[in-house]
């Protein structure tokens, strides 16, 4: 009778030390979703920069002042953007995301400047149509990391919110 007290001891103590375990690697998952959401704001205003050059880039219709426009202010704010988000602190459950998606820029940052190397009337609808494919996937990319942090959040109790990723 004593041997299955203290066997019953050993395995309850065995419970509440799992139990304890699993909760602080919950507190220690918020914790870092804490780090990186406290440095999120400082990389938001370089995208707003970014999609601000986009917006700027419409007032151009001839392929020169495009090509410049891309060149010189759309293509750094995006790769600015980009090096923001590969410095915002991560965990290991997120950091995969986190890095696609400093990626996505990067490979957006590079198709319109494929896109803008040359371009010219007679080439403009062929390199519209490739930066258009571009587009979709990079939009996929973002759908991703979004879905990937909301799932990550979800897991530690949290509500991922994105701000106009």
């Amino acid at each position: 009778m004593r041997a299955l007290l203290v066997i019953g001891l050993f395995v309850g103590c065995a419970g509440a030390e799992a139990a304890l375990a699993e909760r602080q690697a919950i507190l220690d998952a918020r914790e870092a979703v804490m780090r990186y959401s406290t440095a999120t704001p400082a990389a938001h205003a370089l995208r707003g920069a970014w999609v601000a050059e986009l917006a700027a880039l419409r007032a151009h219709t001839e392929p020169g002042p495009i090509a410049q426009h891309v060149n010189d202010k759309l293509v750094p704010a995006i790769a600015a953007y980009a090096s923001a988000i590969e410095a915002l602190p991560t965990a290991p459950a997120f950091a995969a995301a986190n890095r696609d998606f400093a990626t996505a820029h990067r490979t957006l940052a590079a198709a319109l400047g494929t896109f803008a190397s040359g371009l010219e009337r007679s080439n403009y609808r062929v390199r519209r149509a490739a930066l258009a494919l571009a587009l979709l996937a990079f939009d996929k990319a973002q759908t991703a990391y979004v879905e990937a942090m909301k799932a990550h959040f979800a897991s530690v109790g949290l509500v991922f919110t994105p701000h106009a990723v």
